[in-house]
């Protein structure tokens, strides 16, 4: 994923990246995410076997998201202002927020395919920050599901409900307080499926 822009003061191009997975590219070099006389905002996206750099290049913003194992990693070279927080990265950068732990993707690039969701277990559930976040995520989940943003595109593991880190039948035997609230637009989080309230929720009536 390229921007390229006028190189003066005068002119720029600008590079949204929210809620994006960016993996398992190749390039000369540039492999991933490149800007080049522009700004480059990266919230609540997945960047997993690629580089992020910049060339004479302008506003830097990393948020809630995740960089790791990317050959050259996060390139700040040429950005100015740079502000990396709250993120789930592969190498040490001073930042608030910011983990350097494995983020225990369910699938890495491996060369031909990746699932970039989240085990339960992973440092990066719930240790973003809601500041700045989209309201929801890649798959147009509510954000956040859990007690906290998670890093990364996904919001991952709410239906975990027993809390064992780890999202299977026993999750079926769980009957927490919020089964028993009414229906409404804020209490829908044990859905079966990720939709508004339905007939097909799980709740007191079952």
């Amino acid at each position: 994923i390229a921007s390229k822009g006028n190189t003066s003061s005068e002119l720029s191009s600008t590079l949204d990246l929210t809620n994006s997975i960016v993996a398992g590219n190749t390039g000369s070099g540039r492999g991933g995410v490149y800007v080049e006389g522009g700004d480059l905002a990266v919230v609540n996206s997945t960047v997993q076997g690629n580089r992020i750099q910049g060339s004479f290049a302008g506003n830097l913003l990393v948020l809630n998201s995740i960089v790791w194992h990317a050959t050259g990693g996060l390139s700040t070279a040429g950005f100015d202002p740079v502000d990396v927080r709250c993120s789930n990265l592969g190498e040490p950068f001073l930042g608030a927020g910011n983990i350097f732990e494995d983020p225990q993707f369910i699938l890495p690039w491996d060369g031909a395919n990746a699932d970039l969701r989240l085990r339960c277990g992973s440092p990066a559930i719930d240790s973003g920050t809601i500041e700045g976040a989209p309201g929801f995520d890649r798959m147009g989940r509510a954000r956040p599901l859990g007690a906290g943003v998670d890093m990364g595109a996904y919001e991952n593991c709410s239906r975990d409900l027993n809390g064992d880190s780890a999202e299977d039948g026993l999750d079926f035997l769980y009957f927490p307080s919020e089964w028993y609230r009414p229906v409404n637009e804020d209490n829908f989080v044990f859905d079966l499926f990720p939709t508004p309230p339905s007939p097909s929720r799980i709740d007191s009536l079952d």
